[in-house]
C-alpha cells in the first residue's frame, strides 16, 4: 500500500468518527481542570480560559488540522472542513448561557 493513500485512509477515518459522539477525541481528558476525589472540579487557573468551549462542557473537534503531513504543521480550520461540537459532553465548570456571553465579549 502507498504511504500517502495510506496516510488519506486514516484522516477520513478520522474524520469519519468525529460524526459520532462517542468517539475517542471527544471524550478525551480536558486539560484545564481536574476533578478531586470527592468529585469537585478544581480550575487550573494557568490553563483556565473561559473562552474555550471544555468549561462549559462542550468539546470542539477539528479546530485545527495538518495541512502537509511531512511537516506536521497544523492549521487552524477556518472553513476547509466539517468542525463538531458536542455540547454536555462531560461536567460543565460555567453554565452554557456564561460561556456564550463571554463570546460576544
Amino acid at each position: 500500500m502507498n504511504y500517502i493513500n495510506k496516510r488519506n485512509r486514516i484522516t477520513e477515518g478520522l474524520r469519519k468518527s468525529f460524526r459520532n459522539a462517542d468517539c475517542k477525541m471527544a471524550n478525551r481528558i480536558c486539560y484545564g481542570y481536574t476533578t478531586a476525589a470527592d468529585g469537585e472540579l478544581a480550575i487550573n487557573e494557568v490553563e483556565a480560559n473561559i473562552c474555550n468551549e471544555k468549561y462549559a462542557g462542550a468539546v470542539m473537534l477539528q479546530k485545527t488540522y495538518v495541512d502537509d503531513f511531512f511537516t506536521g504543521k497544523q492549521k487552524k480550520n477556518v472553513g476547509q472542513f466539517q468542525r463538531y461540537l458536542y455540547k454536555n459532553n462531560h461536567e460543565p465548570i460555567v453554565p452554557w448561557s456564561v460561556f456564550e456571553r463571554v463570546q460576544r465579549i
